[in-house]
This record gives structure tokens, C-alpha cells and sequence, in this order.
């Protein structure tokens, strides 16, 4: 084996996806892109140190920041949306002992109050965990809803996503005895170690939202509402039209009319626009796409650019010309080169 040579043909494969990245757009719901500070604060060395790290007491300085900044932006310590039929029935049947809201496809607040306040009448010594993977980053920006405050007993996220930090996980809660409870269940009972490496990096991300959140959480939902209304114009049907298409940074256009889900997200691929397919409620139709507006916004996007983006899209389902469309997404993402809500320079 040439070893040189495999090294060649990796750093290869690090090129042709950074050029493709950067010729994309990207509309993937999931993703998302950290500050240079944050990039700058994911720090090489500490991931190479255990969670029982020896050295200076980073760890523990680095959480209590993480705290004190967390608490700031969602009322944690470390009931807008239409209730599905039959949920407080299912509640008062089974009376569980734990109950779970969230979703993949999160477009509007979660009914948050109405769903604890049927928890405490049927079910009194049960727990609401809210999944905020998709949404942590406007519930920061104080622009989406206030799960704890409302009645959530414990948020679990994703610090990746609107939120913009480095990739992984992270668990709230106001109820000290719940948090005394979910530590040692974490560790050392489902992993033995912890990576030291994103914690100045996770600093770096609530010290941003602490200081841009409310402007940052304003442009994503804007410009999600925003291609909503564009895409509609442009004859696509979306989930949640009555309401306003979406309060979040997703967008679910309905494409039956062009062709299976994963096909038309293939098809947009091959014009550089990034997206998934997605599952949609059967009385509006069986394929759908999951668009997400976090990233390109903060690369720049604004209302204004939305108009061109919905003709990129509309015009990959249809099929017309698609080296022409992917001509044209790739000049937009060239225009979307900014990092904006950063404290990038201080």
C-alpha cells in the first residue's frame, strides 16, 4: 500500500467537499454553521483529555460559564400549536410516567402548558421532556417559546443546529433534584467520557446568543416565513399555509406534483441546493421536502435575496434547465459569504 498516496486521496476528498460546500446552498434543517470564534475555541488539545481531566480546573470554569449563560437565555439551571387529537385522551388513559414533545419537522411551538396541565390532573407524578434539538437557538433568541417556564420539566438539545455550536448534546432543567438524578444516569451509567474540547467552544456559542440572539433568532424565522410565502406565490404547496407556513427556521413544501421526496431532494443536489426529503400529514399529500433557512442566513440572506431562491427551487422541481439552475444557486452562494451574530474580532 501506498501510504502517501491514501493520504493524498484523503486530503482530496477534504477538497472536492469544501468546494462543493461552498458552491451549495445549503437548506438542510439539521445543520448549520459555527462562528469563528467558536471554531476558534474547539480546542485540539483538550480533546485528546478525559472528562476527569487533571490539569487546571477548566472543566468546572467552563461549565458554571455554560450555566450561568444558559440560565440567562432560557430560565434553566445547566402552548401555541394545535394539540394532536387524542393526546390528553392517550394521558388520562395510561397516566404515563414520562412524556416526550418535540420534532424533526418542528415548525410551530409545542402546546407545552395544555399538555402539563393534563399531565398534573391525570398523571401528577409524571415528567414533560421537551425535545428542542431543532428550535434551541430562537428558544435563546427568546423568539419561539420558553419550555421550562411553560411547564417542561427538562429540555434535551442538540447544540448544533439553530443554536450554531459545536456538534453535541446538552440537557436543562430548573428542578435541582431532577439534575442530581440525570447525572449519574448519564455518566458513568450510558458513557464513561465526556469531550472537554467543545465546552469553550459551547461557551463561545451562548456568549454569541447572549449577545445577538434576539436579531439572529428575528432573521432566520423572517426569511423561513419569508420563502414560505415565496415558494406558495410560486404555486408549491406547504404545510402549515393557514398559519403563516412556519414560526421556526423549517419550511415543508408538499412536491407530489414533481415526483417522490428523496427523487426531488436528488434533483435539487444536482443543482447545489441542499435539502431532505420529508414525511408530510396524509390529508395533504404523501412526498414532501425539509427546508431550512439557519445556515444561509447566517451567511447572509436576507428577505430580500428570498425571491431568487425561490426560483432556484421551484425551477430544480420542474426540471428547466438544471445546469442553468445550478448555475444560478451556485452564484447565490457566493453571495451568501458572510458570518453574521458573531463576537468574531473581540
Amino acid at each position: 500500500m501506498d501510504f502517501n498516496e491514501k493520504v493524498k486521496e484523503i486530503n482530496s476528498l477534504l477538497e472536492q467537499h469544501n468546494t462543493f460546500r461552498g458552491d451549495c446552498l445549503n437548506l438542510i434543517a439539521s445543520e448549520n454553521v459555527p462562528s469563528p470564534l467558536v471554531e476558534r475555541l474547539l480546542v485540539e488539545d483538550l480533546d485528546q483529555r478525559y472528562g476527569n481531566y487533571s490539569g487546571i480546573d477548566l472543566r468546572t470554569r467552563f461549565t458554571k460559564g455554560i450555566g450561568s449563560s444558559s440560565r440567562s437565555r432560557n430560565g434553566a439551571g445547566t402552548g401555541k400549536a394545535t394539540l394532536r387529537r387524542g393526546t390528553i385522551a392517550l394521558i388520562q388513559k395510561h397516566r404515563p410516567k414520562l412524556v416526550t414533545i418535540g420534532s424533526g419537522v418542528f415548525l410551530f411551538p409545542q402546546p407545552v402548558r395544555e399538555l402539563k396541565e393534563a399531565m398534573n390532573r391525570y398523571a401528577p407524578d409524571s415528567y414533560l421532556i421537551y425535545d428542542a434539538a431543532h428550535v434551541m437557538g430562537l428558544i435563546a433568541g427568546g423568539r419561539f417559546q420558553s419550555p421550562l417556564a411553560e411547564g417542561a420539566d427538562v429540555i434535551i438539545s442538540s447544540t448544533h443546529k439553530t443554536l450554531a455550536g459545536p456538534q453535541g448534546g446538552i440537557i436543562l432543567t430548573n428542578d435541582r433534584s431532577l439534575a442530581e438524578r440525570i447525572g449519574p444516569a448519564v455518566a458513568p451509567l450510558l458513557e464513561s467520557n465526556h469531550h472537554l474540547g467543545r465546552l469553550p467552544a459551547l461557551a463561545g456559542t451562548f456568549l454569541e446568543w447572549l449577545a445577538c440572539g434576539a436579531e439572529h433568532a428575528d432573521a432566520i424565522i423572517s426569511n423561513a416565513k419569508a420563502l414560505g410565502q415565496a415558494l406558495h406565490e410560486r404555486g408549491i404547496r406547504l404545510s402549515g399555509r393557514t398559519l403563516g407556513f412556519t414560526e421556526s427556521h423549517t419550511l415543508i413544501p408538499i412536491v407530489d406534483e414533481f415526483g417522490e421526496g428523496k427523487a426531488m431532494a436528488d434533483q435539487l443536489e444536482a443543482c447545489n441546493i441542499i435539502a431532505g426529503a420529508a414525511s408530510v400529514p396524509p390529508e395533504l399529500g404523501t412526498h414532501g421536502l425539509r427546508i431550512g433557512v439557519q445556515e444561509v442566513t447566517r451567511r447572509g440572506m436576507t428577505e430580500a435575496d428570498v425571491p431568487e431562491v425561490a426560483d432556484c427551487i421551484v425551477d430544480a422541481l420542474k426540471g428547466d434547465d438544471l445546469e442553468g439552475v445550478k448555475r444560478r444557486a451556485t452564484a447565490l452562494a457566493g453571495r451568501f459569504n458572510q458570518m453574521r451574530f458573531t463576537l468574531e474580532g473581540i
